[in-house]
């Protein structure tokens, strides 16, 4: 008797759930799953409508560190570059290396990258 009750609870929840949609369709930015709303991983609530400031934060966070990383590294080639030189000059000492190159280029990738995440805008 109990598996024939049960048999007929999931069949009434199922058709329930079939019946429901999901409110603004997840704000185009999730899946409706039995009437609720899987989001992707970069938005929360019960329509997907709100940004997961946990997620952007993280994320951002760690290409803003990256970014500082990058800026020392760049920082310390150049101290040593001014160093090693017999007459030390600041222009001197920042003449382009390829070394200099990418720790310049990741800076300012990881700064974008960073203030991407950091700051969401909402998509229209």
């Amino acid at each position: 008797m109990r598996s024939l009750l049960a048999y007929y609870a999931d069949a009434v929840m199922s058709a329930a759930a079939r019946g429901a949609g999901c409110a603004r369709e997840c704000s185009g930015h999730g899946d409706c799953m039995n009437g609720t709303c899987l989001c992707e991983i970069r938005y929360t609530g019960d329509e997907c409508a709100g940004h997961n400031m946990p997620y952007h934060a993280c994320i951002g966070g760690l290409f803003l560190l990256v970014a500082f990383i990058c800026a020392m590294q760049l920082t310390i080639c150049i101290v040593s570059e001014y160093r090693r030189l017999k007459a030390p000059t600041f222009l001197r000492a920042c003449k382009v290396t390829t070394q200099k190159m990418l720790y310049l280029i990741a800076f300012l990738a990881s700064l974008i990258r960073g203030a991407y995440f950091v700051s969401p805008v909402i998509a229209v």
